[in-house]
């Protein structure tokens, strides 16, 4: 079964959830962004959708899914932001789709892995 997010609800979603730890940060944009150099890392989360979560079309476990998601990233990217003294600018999620079979605590299961990151970008006003 083929599963795929509503990315652009997802992306308002983590947008919102970033702007609750870092008031004002999708406010304050610098004029040129640079690569941020951050161990080179991207902040994210690897999920897991079975065919059988996602054939059952329950909005309410895709919203709490969501919001997990979104709340991870979000509060590892104001942490990120928290203890540093540079201005960075989060970018825009990106989201990878793997379908295929996983083991799921030792019984393989179908179903769709979703990657989902976002790189921080540092910020400078010249």
């Amino acid at each position: 079964m083929r599963f795929r997010f509503d990315e652009l609800i997802v992306e308002k979603q983590f947008r919102d959830r970033l702007d609750e730890f870092l008031l004002g940060i999708i406010l304050i944009r610098p004029k040129r962004l640079k690569k941020a150099s951050i161990n080179g890392e991207k902040i994210g989360m690897k999920i897991l959708v079975t065919d059988k979560l996602a054939g059952q079309n329950n909005e309410d476990a895709i919203k709490l899914v969501i919001n997990s998601i979104t709340d991870t990233i979000a509060r590892g990217i104001a942490k990120v932001i928290g203890t540093t003294n540079v201005s960075f600018f989060a970018s825009p999620l990106t989201f990878e789709y793997i379908e295929g079979e996983f083991d799921v605590d030792g019984v393989m299961m179908k179903g769709t892995e979703v990657v989902v990151t976002s790189s921080l970008e540092e910020g400078t006003n010249d």
